[in-house]
């Protein structure tokens, strides 16, 4: 699944704020035009530990769908209800299981790459919460 130009500006924008050593950034696409694919391919391209947070049960497994079709070779893993996958090389994660008892479990410098699907929820207590407890080396 290869990159829309697009996609590839904001990759290449990614990319350029990782090597300047920004610690996040932010890219704002509408439904549909590949948010999914693109944040995958950072993900690859990096080589990082990652954690996608989603605020729904399908985003879970359109995400690991997507890392099944562009980074196959990773090993991944899930955090939902009664699953605890963390130490998975991607983990995709409900932000609602991430609560501070199964955050005590997860080492903070664990991921090196998390990655807040649908962002603008990314300012609630639970989402900050997660956020403070992970500082990974790009948000």
């Amino acid at each position: 699944m290869n990159l829309r130009p697009h996609q590839m500006a904001a990759h290449d924008a990614i990319m350029n704020a990782v090597r300047a050593g920004r610690s996040a950034g932010l890219v704002s696409m509408p439904t549909g035009t590949g948010k999914t694919v693109l944040f995958t391919h950072v993900a690859k391209d990096l080589g990082w530990n990652t954690l996608v947070m989603v605020h729904r049960d399908e985003l879970i497994h359109q995400t690991l769908r997507t890392f099944d079709e562009i980074w196959p070779e990773s090993f991944k893993g899930v955090i939902k209800a009664d699953v605890n996958e963390y130490g998975r090389q991607v983990v995709v994660a409900s932000v609602q299981s991430l609560h501070a008892r199964r955050l005590q479990k997860i080492p903070n410098h664990r991921f090196g790459l998390v990655v807040a699907d649908e962002a603008h929820h990314a300012g609630g207590p639970t989402w900050a919460a997660v956020l403070d407890h992970l500082p990974a080396r790009f948000i």
